[in-house]
């Protein structure tokens, strides 16, 4: 009975690893210092400017979820055999568009949990501010106007990210293939620049 019990203990993993535990503590400094850094910018961004730009500004953070979000989901859900074949005939993008792949839980970890969350923040945030000048300038109660900006922004939110879902499930490995593409380019960039110096 002894040696069972020590061999299930020898065998038994734990439930969270070191390394996951360490991506998250990562994850939660990383995603407190951007939401920060972003809620302000943008609420420094709103101050003085019209309705269209605040409009705008308020759009562009609601599609960099939506792509955020398509993003991690193309990831998490392609294959990597059709990158096998590219990469074995040196097709650029397609050593980056594995090490996406092979990085997957990580990946989507970013896009759509952090960077996911903290454009939803901001988006309440900025559709407050866009609610409050709206009541005082036109003399509306603030509640209502509140509920409208949150609920525009909500709705857009959420059907931009369906139609991100089943673009994303649809067309993964070229998603993810032209995010390695992207890779390629910056990586050689970045060699050229370390050559010069």
């Amino acid at each position: 009975m002894r040696r069972d019990n020590r061999r299930r203990r020898r065998g038994h993993r734990p439930v969270i690893s070191r390394d996951s535990l360490r991506w998250a503590v990562i994850i939660v400094a990383w995603t407190f210092s951007l939401s920060m850094v972003l809620s302000f910018a943008s609420g420094q961004a709103l101050e003085g400017v019209g309705y269209v730009p605040a409009a705008l500004i308020l759009l562009t953070i609601i599609l960099l979820g939506i792509v955020a979000d398509l993003i991690g989901l193309a990831v998490a859900t392609a294959s990597e055999k059709p990158f096998h074949s590219m990469s074995s005939r040196r097709v650029h993008g397609a050593t980056q568009a594995l090490w996406l792949l092979r990085h997957a839980e990580k990946v989507a970890s970013v896009c759509n949990d952090m960077v996911g969350d903290i454009t939803g923040i901001i988006t309440g945030a900025l559709s407050a501010v866009i609610a409050s000048r709206v009541a005082s300038d036109l003399s509306v109660s603030f509640i209502a106007a509140q509920l409208v900006a949150a609920s525009l922004a909500a709705s857009l939110t959420v059907g931009g990210k369906a139609l991100g879902k089943s673009i994303a499930l649809r067309h993964n490995t070229q998603i993810v293939f032209r995010l390695g593409r992207i890779m390629h380019v910056f990586s050689r960039r970045g060699k050229r620049t370390e050559k010069s110096r």
